[in-house]
């Protein structure tokens, strides 16, 4: 049977016109068959070879699509996973080493299929670019359930579809979008499908947006449910009970009020009045529910239904506006109001208006007294209007003025405008135009809406447009002119385009851009770009392997991240990647702490750059060092306080002493001196625990003996738990051997007893006393032993979203497993050897094989023989890498970088280079299309 192959391949070869088999013209069996038949021949070699470039990839798709050059990359994956498994029994790692090139292939390909804009795929077929074909296998290799269901959705709608697959198209659509793991991701996709399909297909996408949308309203962070409150409008008559239900049962009072207002509109004229009672509720029930902007929030609410209100209600709505503490937001508030309201109640409101202070949102407010007032309460309010000195807010009342098309309301305004007089220049300007209006024909007093005369864009508004620094402004604005573009222009248009580097503006653009592009920039747009978090994983991963390959390689994989840094047009996210290589040390970081500087020194001072610039200094030279020392010593006290709510300001407070823990290094005398007492007196002022031990760590190495006794009497008794067990890590191992005994009696005392076994151990690793560290490390080891399954998990924890977002479970006994796993290790660390054997078995329970990889790895510097556990570690690795060939690059880097896994002693420095090099060659010079 192999002979077969042989001859078959033989044959084939003959036709070959190149060296390789993307040469070989493809007969329509050859390119389906050669993995395959390459395979059953045992000639691996040459299977592995075509990958070890691009070049098949090019003709495999043309011939036949992306979906299938992965199925003849994923026979290669099976024949070294295959090897690999056989390998790894004889620790060896060639084939390990040819796993992870695939995957970083395959997860590059895929990353790459998910950074289009799906209207340019679509332009693409239209104009007969791509085959219908290529472009539903690109749909079909997406990782990311939103985009693949975008694109599916948008190609279902090109011409050049047939109807079958317009139908499939829209059913993968439609499976992708219920696979979104975010909620308001997947109703938003949900809800987009909805309405570009039909029948059975369009609602079922309808009530699984609805479902979705009330989960997402009543979830963290669900605020004003405006996925819940855009849906209703659209929702099929038979649903609109099914949301009235499922809207009164939510907790959220916020996305209840705003979704009972929706809900009011689709119900008959006799049905709505009880149901904006209960909106007046819910923005009621919001002012002790909700937590921050408050007012501003029920104003928007109010502002969703308040037109609507007659008699009682009316005036319900207007008490809660009016006892507004922030006084701006009551004109929103009311808006909706004030043509129900009594002359009363007008002036009531009125004299509301009169107390706000910032005359843009006055303004508002009082335009709206004026039209449905009369008497002295018109008056009093045009009087006020008269009187804005606020540059802005005169635009706006002139634009009102402009655009009021009541003659009766207008010849009442001339009139007060006479008994007022003209005493300054915007009431003089009211008052002509007041007149110019009154003289004019009725049909003439609306400005005309002049026809748009699309004049050809100039190269210097363009310029303009792309210098604006923030990509939201600089998107918008190029979507406005993307029309007026001339073709001369559109290549520059289309470069700025790619240079979004956040992904939503860049898919704006496009879109914006798409058909007015030429048939040669859309194929420019079809190379694609990889997105900033994919750019942030990958110089990441560069940077950590750099460490253990051998030159040359080193020095590409630094140089190359280093020139992709430089090219992030985003100052601040170049900046926190520069600040984040700096951490590996690597032969590059004088170079990355210079291009870090100059980054640095063209943003605003806050505390970001401020910590980027500490970092760097001690790579730094010559007048930039000099100048960087100079700027945080300038500001590091000075900087602007960001916006924090009151929750935040320990924080705040962090920042400004990790910022000094690091420059205090570069100061002498009576100047470090003075730094240092200020920053222990902002350090005593920090309550939150978290922020407190990550800033004592960060002063610590600069505090004298002298700090130690304060720092123990007012920080310890404020700490418990694991927060105290990090204290009491952190001063052990600066104070006197004369504090130890206070500090041991503190830790004596601590619980859950995992923190005070983290104690013991922290004490035992800085006591110079041999006896009493033996002592310590049994009582902990003995502790660890005997942590049972209800071991307390730290307080500090992030919280989670629940119902927002899938989240992998943890059991109960793999997190106490972690904890226990973490505390042997400690005590391996400082050389406890009888914590080594348990440490391995705990690490042996775990019930996910990656976990047991990744904790064994960390046990494998304290045992003789590490062959002992290198197979098992490198299976664990394997399977990972099985289990990540479906996602994306950035999170297969993700998952290789921070790991201990890729080096030695489980990974060669040789086998390592290699790694390195292939992913090199692969971001380097791989083109997908």
């Amino acid at each position: 049977m192999t002979f077969n192959h042989l001859a078959l391949l033989e044959k084939y070869r003959a036709t070959q016109t190149g060296n390789g088999w993307h040469t070989a013209p493809d007969d329509g069996y050859l390119y389906d068959h050669l993995a395959f038949h390459l395979t059953e021949a045992g000639l691996t070699n040459e299977l592995a070879a075509l990958f070890e470039n691009s070049n098949w990839l090019h003709v495999r798709v043309a011939q036949g699509g992306y979906d299938l050059y992965l199925a003849d990359l994923a026979i290669a994956w099976e024949v070294s996973y295959q090897e690999a498994l056989k390998q790894i029994e004889a620790e060896e790692s060639s084939a390990l080493i040819d796993c992870i090139h695939y995957v970083f292939i395959e997860t590059s390909l895929r990353s790459w299929a998910a950074t289009h804009t799906p209207s340019i795929i679509a332009q693409a077929v239209e104009r007969k670019l791509w085959s219908p074909k290529r472009a539903l296998s690109l749909a079909a290799i997406i990782p990311d359930e939103r985009r693949r269901a975008d694109l599916y959705r948008v190609l279902a709608n090109t011409s050049e579809l047939t109807r079958e697959q317009q139908a499939n198209s829209r059913k993968e659509a439609l499976n992708a979008a219920q696979e979104i793991d975010f909620l308001p991701y997947q109703v938003s996709a949900l809800h987009a499908l909805a309405k570009e399909t039909e029948g059975e297909q369009q609602h079922k996408a309808f009530a699984d947006a609805l479902s979705g949308a009330v989960r997402e309203a009543d979830a963290f962070g669900g605020l004003n449910g405006i996925s819940l409150w855009q849906l209703i409008p659209e929702l099929p008559s038979d649903l609109v009970s099914d949301a009235l239900a499922a809207v009164m049962l939510l907790k959220n009072p916020e996305a209840r009020a705003w979704a009972l207002s929706a809900v009011a509109k689709r119900l008959p004229e006799n049905e709505r009045e009880a149901l904006y009672r209960k909106c007046l509720d819910s923005v009621q029930e919001m002012q002790k529910a909700v937590s921050d902007w408050a007012e501003v929030r029920q104003a928007n609410a109010l502002a969703q239904f308040s037109s609507y209100l007659k008699g009682e209600l009316a005036v319900k709505a207007l008490e809660i506006a009016l006892q507004f503490t922030e006084s701006e937001w009551r004109p929103r508030a009311v808006a909706g109001l004030l043509g129900q309201l009594s002359p009363t109640d007008l002036q009531r409101a009125l004299d509301s208006f009169l107390e706000i202070t910032n005359q843009w949102w006055q303004a508002d407010g009082l335009i709206g007294i004026v039209e449905h007032s009369r008497g002295d309460t018109q008056q009093l309010a045009f009087h006020a209007l008269l009187s804005t000195t606020h540059q802005e807010a005169q635009t706006k009342i002139i634009t009102w003025l402009m655009y009021l098309n009541s003659t009766e309301l207008i010849e009442t305004l001339l009139a007060l405008s006479q008994q007022l007089g003209t005493e300054n220049t915007f009431s003089a300007s009211v008052f002509d135009l007041l007149v110019r209006k009154q003289q004019a024909p009725a049909f003439d007093r609306v400005p005309a809406v002049q026809p748009k005369i699309e004049v050809p864009l100039e190269d210097s508004e363009l310029e303009r447009i792309l210098a604006i620094e923030y990509e939201e402004e600089r998107c918008e604005q190029l979507r406005g002119i993307a029309r007026r573009l001339p073709t001369k222009l559109l290549t520059r248009a289309l470069e700025a385009a790619f240079q979004f580097e956040d992904t939503l503006y860049r898919d704006w653009a496009f879109e914006a851009l798409a058909k007015y592009l030429t048939d040669d920039l859309i194929q420019t747009a079809l190379e694609g770009r990889f997105d900033y978090e994919d750019l942030v994983a990958c110089n990441s991963i560069l940077n950590a392997w750099a460490i253990h390959t051998q030159s040359p390689a080193q020095d590409k994989l630094l140089a190359y991240a280093l020139a992709r840094l430089r090219r992030v047009q985003n100052l601040w996210w170049r900046l926190e990647q520069l600040d984040a290589s700096l951490r590996f040390r690597s032969s590059y970081a004088d170079q990355v702490a210079s291009t870090l500087f100059e980054t640095a020194i063209q943003l605003p001072i806050d505390a970001t750059s401020l910590w980027s610039l500490a970092n760097a200094v001690e790579y730094l030279a010559g007048e930039q060092r000099a100048r960087a020392l100079d700027i945080v010593q300038e500001n590091v006290w000075t900087y602007e306080k960001p916006p924090y709510t009151h929750a935040y300001e320990d924080m705040e407070k962090y920042q400004r002493i990790r910022i000094l823990g690091k420059f205090l290094e570069y100061l002498e005398g009576d100047q470090k001196a003075d730094q240092l007492e200020k920053s222990l007196e902002l350090l005593l002022t920090i309550q939150e625990s978290p922020w407190l031990g990550n800033a004592l760590d960060d002063l610590s190495r600069h505090l004298a003996d002298k700090h130690w006794p304060t720092i123990m009497k007012t920080l310890l008794p404020q700490s418990q738990g694991y927060s105290q067990a990090r204290l009491i890590g952190i001063i052990c191992e600066h104070i006197p051997e004369a504090f130890f005994d206070q500090l041991l009696q503190a830790a004596q005392e601590i619980a859950p007893q995992s923190a005070k076994a983290e104690a013991l151990i922290a004490l035992a690793s800085h006591t110079s006393d041999q006896s009493q560290r033996a002592t310590l490390a049994a009582d902990a080891l003995e502790i660890i032993h005997h942590l049972g399954i209800s071991a307390e998990e730290p307080k500090d924890r992030s919280p989670v979203m629940p119902d927002v977002i899938k989240l992998d479970p943890i059991s109960t006994q793999d997190r106490l497993l972690h904890r226990k796993i973490g505390l042997f290790l400690k005590l391996a660390q400082i050389g406890v050897s009888a914590a080594i054997a348990p440490g391995v078995a705990a690490t042996q329970s775990l019930s996910n094989e990656v976990d047991r990889a990744w904790s064994l790895v960390l046990f494998t510097p304290f045992l003789h023989d590490p062959s002992a556990v290198r197979q098992q570690i490198l299976s664990g690795f394997l399977a990972e890498l099985k289990a990540v060939r479906a996602g994306n690059r950035a999170e297969l880097c993700g998952k290789l970088s921070p790991n201990y896994i890729l080096q030695t002693p489980i990974f060669s420095p040789q086998a390592m280079t290699q790694v390195a090099e292939n992913a090199l060659q692969v971001l380097q010079n791989w083109r997908w299309t």
